[in-house]
């Protein structure tokens, strides 16, 4: 007897917290839905996910980590009650079925006050803890019948919880599923893309105000697929960030522009080539070693080069980015901040950056002839460049008016429609020593 209680136990339930595994799961979700059926009522099934539960692993070690996920567990079943069902998927994700749900308030209600217990703080290892949750949730009859549907709604929602900023519980809903599809199939064909070299890279050129010349240009990536046509950065970039595919994408990217900076360098044209780098490549620890590689591959001298980072990427980890931007620094590589303004930057941070330009993000030029609080703030992020030795990129300049501004305003240079949309190699090389010279009446338009 007790052999088959072991057997049993070993069968249907988690060995660390006791709570029904997946296996016994699916079964106790079965009932509950056959008895909404009956008496017409809801199923409301929740997936919890510990926030950042790798760090506690990482700081406080596995034991610690394994105290945290008893805790839940005991939590979990106290909150639930009787006559619903609490069950541990492994690692920090726990399921909650809700059998015989009259009303959607009850669903949220319950949420809401779960997400507060869970937030209280607890005692693990001698020390006060306290951790917060994303929960997703979907209903039957509503976002399927079947258990494993329900399951597959639930845990969409759980990271759409996480996309929201953690510490919070978010419904399931039809548009998001045919977005996670689409996103699938988006980085399918991004796999194909990659292994076929279907990408390719626009250039878009920088003015130099100061000297009325075109000598950055910043490198943009794009993608024509042979059934979906142009598919917009927008699209494709976040998806290639989230599934890994960028970090490949961003050694190409890398190396295709320096070549492309050589091969003007050889043509007479010494064209600084601004390459964007993600927030997931910056933190790859073998950057530093893929852009020598670039460099010396192409043999483009260093100075051509400049890297562009988001601000939100450069503070994401500051101590350790400061030593990481200051290798690129000793290379001679130059560092630009992109959207700047965008972010949540500290100025006591910032003056330690070994940084050598701010870009302005464009939603602060598109209309900074007409929103006097735009134009304040460009006037401020110039001054503050001006005072700290920085150079200063207007982003999305498409406009005279608007170029008059920062051209008073003293930004040095102008990136944007009204100079030239990005263009493929050739054609930049054309509008460089061609039809640029050809447009010298705009510093007169400017002047009058």
């Amino acid at each position: 007897k007790q052999a088959q209680d072991k057997i049993k136990q070993l069968a249907f339930y988690d060995s660390l917290t006791g709570l029904p595994n997946r296996r016994l799961l699916h079964d106790r979700m079965t009932q509950a839905i056959n008895q909404s059926t009956k008496n017409y009522s809801y199923v409301a099934v929740l997936m919890l996910d510990i926030d950042k539960f790798k760090t506690i692993n990482d700081s406080l070690g596995h034991k610690a980590g394994d105290e945290l996920i008893k805790h839940i567990s005991r939590l979990l079943t106290k909150f639930v009650g009787s006559g619903n069902t609490v069950a541990r998927l492994g690692a920090d994700e726990f399921i909650v079925v809700l059998s015989s749900v009259k009303d959607i308030k009850e669903v949220v209600y319950f949420a809401e006050n779960l997400l507060a217990q869970i937030r209280l703080p607890i005692e693990i290892e001698g020390g006060a803890v306290s951790v917060t949750t994303s929960m997703g949730v979907s209903l039957c009859p509503m976002d399927g019948d079947e258990g494993d549907d329900l399951l597959r709604c639930a845990d969409l929602a759980m990271y759409h919880a996480k996309a929201e900023g953690r510490n919070n519980f978010q419904f399931y809903t039809r548009e998001m599923n045919e977005k996670a599809l689409a996103q699938l199939d988006i980085e399918r064909r991004l796999k194909v893309a990659i292994q076929n070299n279907c990408f390719e890279l626009y250039y878009q050129p920088q003015v130099d105000l100061k000297t009325n010349e075109i000598t950055k240009a910043e490198a943009l990536l794009r993608w024509t697929h042979p059934e979906l046509g142009f598919v917009s950065p927008a699209d494709f970039i976040p998806i290639a960030e989230e599934s890994g595919i960028i970090i490949e994408l961003g050694d190409w990217i890398l190396q295709e522009a320096c070549f492309q900076a050589r091969e003007w360098h050889e043509a007479g044209l010494d064209i600084r080539v601004s390459v964007n780098v993600s927030s997931v490549q910056f933190k790859q620890t073998n950057l530093v070693d893929n852009v020598k590689n670039a460099l010396e591959l192409s043999e483009l001298p260093k100075h051509l080069l400049e890297l562009e980072l988001t601000e939100s990427a450069v503070m994401s980890d500051v101590e350790d980015n400061i030593g990481r931007l200051q290798m690129f620094k000793d290379m001679g590589i130059r560092i630009a901040v992109d959207d700047f303004g965008t972010g949540y930057s500290s100025l006591s941070y910032l003056k330690k950056f070994p940084i050598d330009t701010l870009k302005i993000d464009r939603s602060f030029i598109m209309d900074i002839d007409t929103n006097e609080n735009d134009a304040a703030i460009v006037k401020a992020i110039m001054l503050l460049a001006d005072t700290m030795q920085l150079n200063v990129v207007a982003e999305g300049v498409e406009t005279l008016e608007q170029l008059r501004i920062i051209d008073n305003y003293g930004a040095q240079y102008i990136q944007g429609y009204f100079f030239s949309r990005p263009l493929p190699p050739a054609e930049f090389t054309k509008f460089v020593t061609e039809e640029f010279a050809d447009k010298s009446t705009w510093k007169l338009d400017l002047i009058g």
